[in-house]
């Protein structure tokens, strides 16, 4: 990404006590060192691809032990009973020339960055491209049980039409040492 801004989530107690007790420990219980996904999401740190069809977005990422996500564009709803799972359920929508893409139904398990976030964790995210060679990546954290308020980030990603994005292979039963 060529440039990015975000503020840091103003945390309840009991968020800002487990984020305190996770630099302490220099992070060793985060859970991608141990081979489990992190957030899906449009911020990362190898390539992602994005392939589109009229129905559906689906995300491939390299950085990832899961290695695909789907957004639904066909204008469903979200489902009644979302079983909560690592990568929740995107639906998407445009708004003029921007994807608006809003994710539910996450698990308590993956880390916003270091930071704590409950099942009511709701992500929108806001996809632009101002120009061929650039896509704006704006994403509001909403989250009643960990946050005081929503917080946003927003980072300016440099595409890259030539990268791939490669197998990546998490050994089993790895571990932060």
């Amino acid at each position: 990404s060529v440039k990015a801004s975000s503020r840091q989530p103003d945390l309840l107690p009991w968020a800002r006590a487990v984020f305190r007790e996770r630099v302490l420990s220099d992070y060793k219980d985060k859970p991608s060192a141990r081979c489990l996904p992190e957030l899906p999401g449009f911020v990362a740190r190898w390539p992602i691809r994005i392939v589109q069809t009229s129905k559906v977005l689906v995300t491939l990422r390299s950085d990832d032990v899961i290695a695909a996500h789907q957004v639904y564009l066909d204008g469903r709803s979200f489902p009644q009973d979302l079983e909560p799972s690592w990568q929740g359920y995107s639906i998407g929508r445009w708004d003029g020339d921007t994807l608006v893409i809003d994710t539910i139904g996450l698990n308590d398990k993956t880390w916003l960055n270091m930071f704590p976030h409950t099942g009511k964790l709701h992500i929108t995210e806001r996809l632009r491209r101002p120009d061929l060679g650039h896509m704006e990546v704006e994403t509001t954290y909403d989250d009643p049980g960990s946050f005081e308020t929503p917080f946003q980030s927003k980072v300016v990603n440099v595409l890259a039409h030539d990268e791939d994005v490669v197998e990546y292979v998490c050994s089993e039963n790895n571990e932060y040492r």
